[in-house]
Formats: C-alpha cells, structure tokens, sequence
C-alpha cells in the first residue's frame, strides 16, 4: 500500500535517536552532543533564528543557551521555543523587560531550569512561569525587579531561587506563598533590603507542615533553608 511505503520513508528519513543537525544550516546556534545530551548555543540572534534552530534538532534538547537575544526586543514572544522540546533554558544579555504569557509554552512543558539573567525585567514574569509543571530552578539574577508581589511564585515547585541583584527594595508579606515545602535555596543577596523579612516565608499554620528556618547568613548572600 502507499500510505506503508511513504510511512517507511519517513522512518528512514528520520534519525531513530535525537541529533543535530550539520552545522551549516545553523552557524549562529550550535548543537553538539555530549555525554548523552543535545545541546544548543545561540550568540546574537533574533527570537526567529531560535525557534529555527530547534526545529533543525531532532530530540529534546538538554540545554538551550542564548547570548545577546537582539537588543531591541522587549518582550519574549509567544511559542518563542516553538515545538522544541527543552530541559534547561539560560537568556542572558537581553533587553527584555517581560515575556508573553506563551512565551514558554509548548515545548516549555518539561523546562526544569529556567534562567533570565543580565536583562532587564522589572516584575517576577509569573504568567509565563505558570504552565510550567515541571521548573525546581529559577535564576533572575541582575534584572530590575524592585518589588517582590504577594504570590509570585504561587503554583510552581521551586526548589532553588536565584534574585539576587536586582536592587529589590520591598517584599510582600506572601510573596513566596506555596513555596513553603519545596524551596532549599534562596539567594536574595545584593539589593537593597536592610533586613530580610522572614514572614515572607513563613509556612501556613498547619499540622501538616514542617516550619522551615533559615541558616545563619552566608558570605555569598544566599539562604539555606532547612526542614527542623
């Protein structure tokens, strides 16, 4: 039958096990192999250019890094990683000041790490965060973020935080609500806050809850927090 014959094809068309593809077709996003993952390295590119590259890759890419997204784009634009299907995602020397709310949508859905350092966000992007099920990592070191809002975090299963430098001056009384069981590590060092509060990440009175407390401060500014 045909409908068996161009099925066959297509299975030798397409490699049985992920790979990259020649590195002509994609000079300013390389992808190499190594130790069992794919990994793809953006320099100076448009948001355009890095959704093609992931369509030349054939499997889940382990890490997908992007250096100088261009300059003059402001926000992080719906199906920016299209159908590629990601684990770990680092922007770092951007302009973005906030992402589209399915930015990280589609291939997003299995991001475990998602870091958004040296831009110029001024607001914890939760809308964008909040389809993704399976993020324990999140770094927004050195953005602009002054105000930390009551359930920014609310609904992800963050086990380690990373905000430090961004001159934060306030933080909401809930502004790490439902992080209470999950977060480990918290950097917070470099901003402007005078004292942590620590009622920000106090848990909910609850006999199913163990109360989290905090280690002695560290000299790099990051907290440990620890079940007693």
């Amino acid at each position: 039958m045909w409908y068996l014959r161009a099925a066959a094809l297509l299975c030798l068309s397409w490699p049985a096990t992920a790979a990259c593809p020649p590195p002509q077709r994609q000079p300013r996003c390389p992808c190499y192999d190594f130790d069992g993952g794919l990994f793809v390295d953006c320099n100076t590119v448009n948001a355009s250019e890095v959704g093609g590259a992931l369509a030349q890759v054939h499997g889940p890419v382990k890490s997908l890094r992007v250096y100088e997204l261009e300059p003059t784009l402001r926000e992080l634009p719906a199906g920016f990683l299209g159908n590629g299907t990601v684990r770990e995602l680092q922007i770092s020397q951007s302009g973005l000041q906030r992402l589209s709310e399915l930015s990280l949508a589609g291939g997003g859905a299995v991001l475990q790490s998602v870091a958004l350092v040296r831009g110029k966000l001024s607001s914890v992007p939760r809308a964008a965060l909040a389809g993704l099920p399976q993020l324990v990592k999140l770094d927004l070191e050195h953005n602009e973020i002054r105000l930390l809002e009551s359930y920014d975090f609310h609904g992800l299963k963050l086990v380690s935080l990373d905000l430090k430098s961004n001159g934060i001056e306030t933080v909401s009384e809930y502004a790490f609500a439902g992080l209470e069981e999950t977060l480990v590590s918290l950097n917070a060092a470099k901003n402007q806050l005078t004292l942590f509060p620590l009622s920000a990440l106090a848990p909910a009175k609850s006999t199913h809850h163990t109360e989290p407390r905090l280690e002695s401060h560290r000299q790099d500014g990051t907290r440990r927090l620890q079940q007693v």
